[in-house]
């Protein structure tokens, strides 16, 4: 099977293997989250726009998954991200955003070369046979979805845990900074609302204090897996406050930040073989909060 493609602005095939890296991907949960959702191993090749849009077609029925923060249609119709979505032969599917969003397709793209991460051009780009059969999939398309207790919300301001390194002349912690983006969507930079401060966060999630207008910088901080996520699905212009937390509290947030990843593939798988089974899905609240139950008639 081939996927063509349309149109494509700052879009990339990308894959990651090391979740804490952030080598190739900006938001690895949302690079997981939409491998799981439809059943693919967790580094398959998936579609990543920054700041950009892609226009593609499917040569055949197929099921994909969004997520991230973006605008997902499918013959100009909109759907909705963290679930699956079956798609007919020919089907015009459009994935746009203003910080980072991602496409996955059932099997996964085809990924060429040794580097995890290529720019897409117009063409046809192939796509990895699933193993399994596709009617069997379509029945647990109801249960292939990712509950709102865990679809990522931005905040305003939203607070980006940072670990420091050193001291330094300029205090951070607890301040706030309006974030901007590179051209390429990738690196962010940003600025102090109070004081004469910029801060780069570059790929590999270290925090470079910019001093003056040469440029000099001093790496002060580095930015938890986690909230490097949360900085990549931000806008231009969104309102940062920065946290400094110690090396121990930081070791918890990555146990909680994997734990939960493990938790929704779980949760996920479940769900799918309830749904395949013919169960019908309700949503219920109960002290306050909202769960997805299944309901399955006993023979």
């Amino acid at each position: 099977m081939k996927a063509r493609i349309h149109k494509a602005y700052r879009a990339f095939i990308v894959k990651e293997e090391a979740p804490l890296a952030h080598q190739n991907v900006l938001d690895y949960y949302s690079y997981v989250v939409s491998n799981i959702i439809l059943g693919n191993d967790r580094s398959t090749p998936v579609i990543e726009v920054r700041c950009g849009d892609v226009e593609l077609s499917f040569d055949e029925n197929t099921v994909i998954s969004a997520t991230g923060n973006g605008v997902l249609t499918v013959n100009g119709e909109r759907m909705d991200f963290w679930r699956s979505i079956p798609i007919k032969s020919g089907s015009m599917v459009m994935l746009s955003t203003s910080s980072v969003a991602y496409l996955s397709v059932l099997g996964g793209f085809k990924l060429q070369g040794k580097k995890g991460i290529k720019l897409i051009n117009l063409g046809a780009i192939d796509i990895v046979e699933s193993k399994r059969d596709f009617e069997a999939i379509l029945m647990e398309v109801p249960g292939r979805f990712l509950s709102s207790n865990y679809i990522p919300k931005t905040g305003n301001p939203e607070e980006i845990k940072i670990v420091l390194l050193g001291k330094s002349e300029e205090s951070i912690d607890g301040k706030e900074f309006i974030l901007y983006r590179n051209g390429n969507g990738h690196s962010v930079v940003l600025k102090s609302l109070n004081d004469n401060i910029k801060i780069a966060v570059l790929e590999n999630g270290d925090v470079r204090v910019i001093r003056g207008e040469d440029g000099e910088y001093s790496v002060m901080a580095e930015i938890l897996p986690c909230d490097f996520d949360k900085l990549a699905r931000l806008t231009n212009g969104s309102i940062v406050r920065l946290k400094a937390i110690g090396y121990e509290d930081a070791k918890i947030e990555i146990f909680k930040y994997l734990s939960e990843i493990n938790r929704i593939e779980k949760m996920i798988m479940l769900s799918a073989e309830a749904s395949r089974r013919g169960a019908v899905p309700l949503r219920v609240r109960f002290n306050g909060n909202t769960y997805n139950v299944w309901v399955e008639e006993i023979e």
